[in-house]
């Protein structure tokens, strides 16, 4: 679907376009699970400042993006997995001078355990996960040029943590 972002003097238009295929494998009478997926992200993007009728229209992007676990369980109420991912976000903005954006993308693994006790009355999930990113939008690190609008991408950066949920 097209797409329209309007802020002060810029326009931007867009489409993105997905689709993806999955499957799933059971073994050992369903104690252990192989997932995998494939997606294709295409996404085009033109920015344009309507003041000055600067603009930028740039090929479009295309990235397909796997994604594939495993889950095993060694009990009913207990499951191990480990899984890694991968995303495309397409980008619908664009700079005060109709420049636009490479889409940011993300990498992430994860290995935790998942806890269903006392007949469900008590859930738990530890984790532990890495992300790293890419082609992150920030604002400009010039103060003048942010408070404008203006963005920049960095390379990217990365987050590793862990996650206890209880329920």
């Amino acid at each position: 679907p097209a797409s329209t972002f309007l802020s002060s003097s810029t326009e931007a238009e867009g489409t993105s376009f997905g689709t993806a295929v999955q499957e799933q494998a059971y073994f050992f009478r369903d104690r252990l699970v192989v997932q995998a997926a494939v997606r294709y992200n295409r996404n085009t993007s033109e920015g344009r400042n309507v003041l000055t009728g600067t603009g930028d229209s740039p090929p479009s992007k295309t990235k397909w993006t796997p994604r594939y676990g495993v889950v095993y369980r060694p009990h009913d109420s207990v499951s191990l997995y480990a899984s890694r991912s991968e995303t495309f976000t397409p980008v619908f903005s664009v700079n005060p001078d109709g420049r636009t954006f490479t889409p940011p993308t993300s990498e992430q693994d994860e290995v935790g355990v998942k806890l269903d006790l006392f007949k469900g009355k008590v859930s738990a999930t530890i984790a532990h996960y890495k992300r790293s990113e890419k082609n992150t939008i920030v604002s400009d690190p010039d103060p003048i040029l942010a408070s404008s609008g203006y963005r920049v991408q960095i390379a990217g950066d990365g987050l590793t943590g862990n996650e206890i949920d209880l329920y």
